[in-house]
């Protein structure tokens, strides 16, 4: 269900989620000219003990040199993922994991994405993921070109910062073993 109660937008469902029980609540306002966003998910872990995952952020458009910048932070708690880098591999072969259900694999991130319109037709989009954990980093800046009404480009890069992998003990750090790695993307919506 959703509704809105004095400027709060609230939602929330209850049902089963992989045969288990399982329930959400969330909540959204404009505060200050930003959208402030906060939102749990409740439910079991595979050894049956009740969870909270929960995810708040808060984004807000400006205005710079007469174009438009959009920045978006947020922080994600997730105990379905790794407490410490020696848990790093358990998390990537759980149960959540397989389903898809993880973002990341650290439980405590962060996110911070702007978007800034260099042009009407060109923008730049830096990412950054934190691992507040093990302090590991992916920054991801891209950029982005329309070619048409139904076509646009993508270049971009993962660059990870943190201690990479010992041959022995596996990952440092969930970032850090990351490669650099470039990518290009041409998109066709039709």
């Amino acid at each position: 269900g959703k509704t809105s109660v004095r400027g709060w937008e609230l939602s929330a469902w209850g049902g089963a989620v992989h045969d288990a029980p399982g329930g959400a609540v969330g909540l959204t306002r404009t505060v200050a000219g930003s959208a402030v966003r906060a939102e749990s998910e409740f439910r079991r872990d595979t050894a049956g003990r009740a969870v909270a995952r929960f995810a708040v952020g808060v984004d807000r458009r400006f205005s710079v040199l007469d174009r438009d910048l959009y920045a978006v932070i947020e922080y994600q708690h997730d105990p379905f993922g790794a407490a410490r880098p020696a848990d790093l591999a358990a998390a990537s072969m759980s149960p959540a994991f397989g389903r898809r259900e993880l973002q990341v694999l650290g439980r405590d991130e962060s996110a911070l994405q702007l978007t800034y319109q260099v042009h009407p037709l060109v923008s730049a989009d830096p990412v950054v993921l934190w691992n507040l954990r093990d302090g590991s980093a992916l920054l991801a800046p891209a950029a982005s070109i329309s070619l048409s009404d139904e076509s646009s480009a993508r270049l971009g890069l993962f660059l990870p910062a943190g201690r990479g992998t010992d041959r022995l003990a596996g990952p440092r750090s969930e970032y850090g073993p990351v490669p650099v790695t470039g990518y290009a993307a041409f998109t066709v919506f039709f």
